[in-house]
């Protein structure tokens, strides 16, 4: 914890060189093992470490403002990286009381609001405001108007909803004004983009598992949840339904079709003692406990070939917190299986809010935009409207992983729709003229 922040000038003038150095000395073990697990090597060769000019010349895009961070007792540092500035910034450390405001603003975000409650909604504005200028204020200038950040945290910087957070007095959330992704380390960015993890895969358009908790199973019934599935198949060709392990699909078919997007909404059950067992409740008719989900550990030694994870469920970016190695859980046991974006969420989601999110999402996604562009415009479309506008309802939702993978969906053609509704009026039509018949049958 010592070591990094020394490797700067401690006057405070740091230089580019010593700048440089921490940077690079930070990516040597910053998601070190999930890199190693990503590449197939884990306990053999060590991943490289990205060097700072190879990151800013080759993986770095325009408009792009990468902010990697490392959160030691005294001091937090936040390197903020353009393909041409590089800035530090050091921010209070967590016994300065940042990891309690963190805490409490997890706490107040992942509340469900009261519509009438007027002082709660100022006071969470005056949070985000106050947040945003001690996170964000010292790199905000570096931000491209309406451009991307991709956020690399540490600690408790995993839970931190930054969407929500309001970098200049008077404007609107970040997840508003720009594009907003998570990545575990700057090394894992680069590892999937050297592999062109945002190319559009080859093979079928579409095939996508839905897969949706019945209503009944767990601890509350997830109408929502079974309609965001149900709207899929009636929106989209290739969409199966099901659970994985019943029926015609598992998980040794996500290894070797081509599905490229696998959504779940189902219950969750979070594990942090032993964050590779969280799990998402996929199997509820399993007659034991403790075979009724699909658990983190199940996913980490798969190598899938699916291209989105959308885990539409509670708290699916969760998990346990190493320092350096970020969140154990759901999404990094995805990361690990080779899966280069995950849509997941910080908190407990609303069930109808949610639904509406991944409708918006999916119809984008559809369009052609990429995975975090779609995510962005859906929950624009959340906060503009008044009901939703809260961040409870849609800044708790993050893509992790490589913000411009594209998805290739095909919509299910208008005329189907129209044919379906076609066949029930004739359908209808026809029995009730058979009632006519009938009746006058009866009267002869």
């Amino acid at each position: 914890d010592t070591l990094l922040p020394l490797l700067l000038d401690g006057r405070g003038d740091e230089t580019p060189a010593g700048v440089r150095r921490a940077f690079e000395a930070l990516q040597r073990f910053k998601a070190r093992t999930l890199r190693e697990r990503m590449a197939g090597t884990e306990g053999g060769e060590t991943r490289p470490p990205v060097a700072l000019e190879t990151l800013q010349r080759e993986v770095l895009r325009e408009g792009e403002l990468l902010l990697e961070t490392f959160a030691a007792p005294e001091t937090v540092l936040v390197f903020a990286v353009r393909r041409d500035t590089v800035r530090v910034a050091r921010l209070p450390g967590t016994r300065h009381g940042l990891l309690t405001r963190l805490r409490a603003w997890h706490r107040l975000l992942s509340t469900p609001p009261d519509p009438r409650d007027a002082l709660a909604r100022e006071s969470a504005a005056a949070v985000a405001a106050a947040l945003g200028r001690d996170l964000l204020g010292p790199v905000a200038d570096l931000l491209t108007p309406g451009g991307r950040l991709i956020v690399a945290p540490d600690g408790e910087l995993n839970r931190v909803a930054f969407g929500a957070l309001v970098p200049r007095k008077g404007g609107d959330p970040l997840g508003v004004t720009h594009e907003l992704v998570m990545v575990p380390s700057a090394g894992v960015l680069a590892d999937l983009r050297r592999r062109g993890a945002a190319r559009p895969a080859d093979g079928p358009v579409g095939g996508v598992l839905a897969v949706g908790a019945a209503v009944g199973a767990g601890p509350a019934p997830l109408r929502g949840a079974l309609d965001e599935v149900r709207w899929l198949a009636a929106s989209f060709q290739g969409v199966a339904t099901g659970r994985p392990g019943a029926g015609r699909l598992s998980l040794q078919d996500l290894e070797r079709n081509p599905i490229q997007v696998l959504h779940v909404a189902a219950h969750t059950r979070l594990d942090d003692e032993h964050p590779w067992l969280s799990g998402m409740l996929v199997y509820p008719e399993a007659a034991e406990e403790g075979d009724r989900y699909l658990r983190a550990r199940d996913l980490l030694d798969r190598r899938l070939r699916l291209r989105l994870a959308v885990l539409s469920s509670c708290e699916t970016a969760s998990g346990r917190v190493l320092s350096g190695e970020g969140v154990q859980g759901l999404t990094a046991a995805l990361l690990a299986a080779g899966v280069p974006g995950v849509v997941a969420s910080l908190w407990q989601v609303e069930d109808r809010a949610t639904a509406a999110l991944m409708k918006a999402f999916y119809r984008r996604i559809a369009a052609g935009e990429p995975a975090a562009a779609a995510l962005h415009r859906a929950q624009r479309g959340l906060w503009a409207s008044g009901r939703t506008s809260h961040p409870f309802y849609w800044a708790g939702f993050v893509l992790v992983g490589e913000p411009d993978l594209v998805v290739r969906l095909r919509r299910r053609p208008a005329w189907g729709a129209w044919r379906l509704a076609g066949g029930i009026v004739l359908a209808a039509g026809v029995f009730a003229a058979f009632l006519v018949r009938r009746r006058q049958a009866r009267a002869a």
